[in-house]
């Protein structure tokens, strides 16, 4: 297998679908949707996958594809030629390219394959112990635009939110950092106001031959796809800054304070914030309780019949 694993990982609604889009607009890049449930996957296993366990991957593996990502074509161990082991990542392409959804199903011989989960950025580790070939792409976004995003899309506190991504994104940005060549971070920002420029950053990082901006990516239907109603829709340069007109100063200074110290280490200037003041245990409960009343009652906005309710 000469194909290698791109994960790619961040917040929600950070960046990473826009991210996804941008990178399958190179015909040698396939990365699939959303898998939230691979980490159970990815703690019983190793690297190498012995023959007898074989069949024990494939399953685990279809069992934690929560999006339909993998297709209706289900691989089986006679798929696979007789050895006594099988890399785990090998086993994962296998599944993801063999009927896949678009792009993988149409890009059977792409160098890069893999899945855009924001989550990922927490199992990092095992992303990379079980597929130690791999590359990890670490994707930041504006804390307060997130947190107005989080509001907007499902309801949920902005507090809490800034309270998850200080502690998520501070620990990515270590984990990457300490990845050496095979980590990188890539601002949402930064791909908005400069694709070209992104795209000859991305290009060297997976050595691959630069391409031209890609126009028709973003000019297909539009659908939703992992809950996000913009997964087709066109790079947009001024969907940034969003929060300087739609939070008040108090709602901006709170959210500056508790991710003050990763803000600032991922480039963001704070507006008001002086100094980190991190979310205190009551504010830490009161998002979860708002969260839980927004997840029965909002669901996601952007995606017909998601509530709990």
């Amino acid at each position: 297998m000469d194909a290698k694993p791109l994960h790619i990982g961040g917040f929600p609604s950070g960046g990473t679908s826009l991210t996804r889009r941008f990178l399958t607009g190179h015909p040698a890049v396939a990365v699939g949707g959303e898998f939230p449930l691979l980490p159970k996957v990815l703690k019983r296993f190793d690297a190498e996958v012995p023959r007898e366990r074989l069949a024990e991957a494939i399953e685990a593996l279809y069992e934690c594809d929560f999006y339909g990502n993998f297709g209706e074509r289900r691989v089986s161990p006679d798929d696979f030629e007789l050895r006594d082991t099988y890399r785990f990542a090998e086993i994962y392409h296998k599944i993801l390219m063999s009927n896949g959804k678009p792009p993988m199903s149409e890009r059977p011989d792409a160098r890069w394959f893999g899945n855009k989960t924001p989550q990922n950025t927490e199992y990092l580790d095992d992303l990379i112990r079980t597929m130690p070939e791999g590359k990890f792409i670490l994707v930041v976004r504006d804390v307060r635009d997130t947190a107005l995003s989080w509001r907007k899309k499902w309801g949920k506190d902005m507090l809490g939110c800034a309270h998850r991504w200080q502690a998520r994104m501070d620990a990515g940005i270590e984990k990457v950092r300490a990845l050496g060549e095979k980590g990188m971070i890539l601002r949402f920002e930064d791909l908005l106001e400069s694709p070209a420029t992104q795209a000859q950053r991305v290009a060297a990082f997976l050595d691959l031959p630069d391409w031209p901006l890609f126009e028709s990516f973003a000019q297909r239907n539009r659908r939703v796809v992992d809950g996000n109603r913009y997964s087709d829709s066109a790079i947009v340069a001024d969907n940034k800054a969003k929060w300087r007109t739609k939070l008040t100063e108090r709602e901006a200074r709170r959210i500056e304070e508790i991710a003050f110290t990763t803000m600032t280490r991922a480039g963001y200037e704070p507006e008001y914030a002086k100094a980190p003041r991190p979310a205190s245990a009551f504010e830490v409960k009161r998002s979860k309780a708002r969260d839980l009343i927004a997840m029965v009652a909002v669901g996601n906005r952007y995606k017909a019949g998601n509530t709990l309710r």
